[in-house]
This record gives structure tokens, C-alpha cells and sequence, in this order.
């Protein structure tokens, strides 16, 4: 069975996708609501890549 090699696919896909808007949204600085859940976004992610 190859499905947890898929969910790790996806996985990696969804980070991706999450780098993407967060470096358009900081680079654009849309709304600072938004840029400083983008902030805690990152800081959950860098948490999850420690692991």
C-alpha cells in the first residue's frame, strides 16, 4: 500500500502552496490582520518541519 507516500505527497504539495501566499501576502502587505495570521502560520509550520 502506498498511501502514506501519497499523504506525504500532498503533504509537501499543501506546504508549498502555504510558502506561496504567504511570501505573496508579506510581499504585498495586504492587510496586517492577515499578515500576522500569515506570521503564526509560519511559525507552526517551522514547527512542524523541526519534527
Amino acid at each position: 500500500m502506498e498511501r502514506p507516500n501519497i499523504y506525504q505527497k500532498n503533504r509537501l504539495k499543501h506546504k508549498k502552496h502555504l510558502y506561496k501566499q504567504l511570501f505573496r501576502d508579506v510581499f504585498y502587505m495586504r492587510k496586517g490582520r492577515k499578515r500576522n495570521a500569515y506570521i503564526v502560520e509560519i511559525t507552526n509550520i517551522l514547527a512542524v518541519s523541526t519534527y
